[in-house]
């Protein structure tokens, strides 16, 4: 770097004046390439969070795409007594249910001599039970946690587990499945679980759940508590009476169709809020060194209307808008030629004007009234299904515009993981970024220059100030000689 010398003999404030200078040149050349980025960075953000929200919508259309409008619902008027679930083929209506038994395991219990230890020869029984049988040998040495552990170790040949309250002294055995094919069968020709366990050896069996529909008279017997009759699952749970109904589960469509209704609402919310939002024209991004000179405070209020209206009357928004209301509130075609449902109005959801910002609105009772009613026209209008996994229909139509609306945004903005150059506003941004780096280089040439005229212009007049020097060292010199100058008459 050239040496450069300040304002020592001109008294000019050397850096300052170059640093002006250099400041309107910072702005044509530099500046205002920043601020454009800047701009397009703002621009960028609120195309994304419109992606973020459009996908929203685009998952709430999905929902309904594959959402079964025909469902069914089983409710039972008693939970204590059973609770009930819609399975295949139930038809609608409401049924009763009598529980005359439960289904239990097979069980058995004893009580062993206190503190038993075996001792003496090995004793042999074999226990059978669903699963299987097997033959247990019970050693010397062995207590009741031993025998529990030897009868749980094979479990899975028998079916059967046993447990100890030593507090009580109470050995439990039990069936692993219930109903009556559950059983504990013994073999004991040593009297072992007879003489020490303490156990009935005829043991013991399961029992299977006894129930009875619409008072007919006829007893159902089932091996578990959990099984299905006529379509409808239940899980029964102590014996009584009560009544299941099976019915359209309205709820779900309702809900999943409130949810495509709020996604679609807050797209246009955000959207339209942008492209009506002021633009206020004397609020460019700020540059560091007039962030230098203001509070944080003064940064954040100045940023918000600069970043307002950077949106307005967009384009791409525009077409976004005015097709997604159109792929929304026109008319499906190609349906049944009985189906009454051809567009969301003749569902109860209707679409405000402009300055309500074309927002849905649902009336519900009539979305619930059609859905009772017509649950397989309602589906066909929104998904309009050839049998063969090929979707149309209203969500098809919305669904192929979100994800083009998408797209187009996409391509514009980018998203977090695409390079600048995939994109248009990145290769703006690339673009920008070359023009700052080219400009700062010409701002530096140009500062070296000034800073070489400058110290050549101080140069001079330190030359000029010595020259002055030797000649008032001469002059003086000369009168001195001749007996002139100051104080000379």
């Amino acid at each position: 770097m050239a040496i450069r010398i300040g304002g020592i003999m001109s008294g000019v404030d050397t850096e300052g004046l170059i640093n002006k200078m250099i400041s309107a040149q910072r702005a044509r050349l530099v500046d205002k390439y920043v601020q454009k980025n800047q701009i397009l960075q703002w621009k960028q953000g609120d195309y994304r969070d419109t992606n973020i929200k459009l996908q929203a919508l685009r998952t709430a259309t999905s929902d309904l795409r594959i959402l079964n409008f025909q469902a069914k619902k089983a409710e039972s008027s008693n939970e204590s007594i059973f609770k009930a679930t819609i399975g295949a083929n139930a038809v609608n209506g409401t049924y009763t249910l009598r529980v005359h038994s439960l289904a239990s395991a097979a069980s058995i219990n004893g009580n062993p001599a206190a503190d038993y230890v075996h001792s003496g020869p090995n004793q042999e029984f074999t226990l059978t039970g669903e699963l299987g049988s097997a033959t247990l040998t019970i050693t010397e040495g062995a207590d009741m946690k031993d025998i529990v552990g030897a009868i749980n170790s094979v479990t899975a040949q028998t079916g059967i587990r046993a447990s100890y309250d030593e507090a009580a002294n109470k050995l439990y055995m039990y069936s692993t499945t219930t109903g009556t094919n559950a059983k504990i069968e013994f073999s004991d020709p040593d009297g072992f679980v007879e003489n020490v366990l303490n156990m009935d050896p005829s043991g013991a069996v399961g029992q299977g759940a006894k129930v009875e529909i619409n008072n007919s008279g006829v007893i159902e017997s089932f091996d578990s508590n959990t099984f299905e009759i006529m379509g409808i699952n239940f899980d029964i749970k102590q014996i009584g009476e009560a009544t299941v109904t099976v019915k359209n589960d309205v709820d779900l469509a309702v809900n999943k169709i409130k949810a495509f209704v709020e996604a679609y609402n807050n797209v246009m919310e955000f959207m339209y809020g942008k492209i009506n939002e002021k633009f206020y024209r004397d609020f460019q991004p700020l540059t560091d060194e007039q962030k230098a000179e203001m509070t944080e405070k003064e940064i954040a209020q100045w940023e918000e209307k600069a970043k307002s209206g950077l949106l307005k009357n967009d384009y791409t928004y525009s077409n976004i808008l005015s097709s997604l209301r159109m792929a929304t509130m026109d008319t499906v075609t190609g349906l049944s030629p009985d189906n009454k449902y051809t567009n969301l109005t003749s569902l109860g959801i209707s679409t405000t004007n402009w300055m309500d910002q074309g927002k849905l609105t649902l009336d519900e009772d009539k979305l619930r009234a059609a859905l009772e009613a017509d649950p397989e026209m309602v589906e066909e209008f929104f998904k309009k299904s050839d049998g063969e996994g090929n979707f149309g229909g209203l969500t098809t139509r919305i669904f192929d515009n979100l994800t083009y609306s998408m797209t187009t945004i996409t391509n514009r903005a980018g998203n977090g993981y695409m390079a600048n150059q995939n994109f248009e506003w990145g290769r703006e941004i690339d673009n920008n970024e070359k023009r700052i780096s080219t400009g700062q280089e010409r701002l530096n040439r140009l500062m070296e220059r000034y800073w070489k005229q400058f110290t050549a212009m101080e140069t001079a007049l330190a030359r000029m100030q010595s020259q002055s020097d030797w000649l008032d060292q001469q002059i003086n010199s000369i009168n001195s000689l001749t007996g002139t100058g100051a104080g000379k008459k």
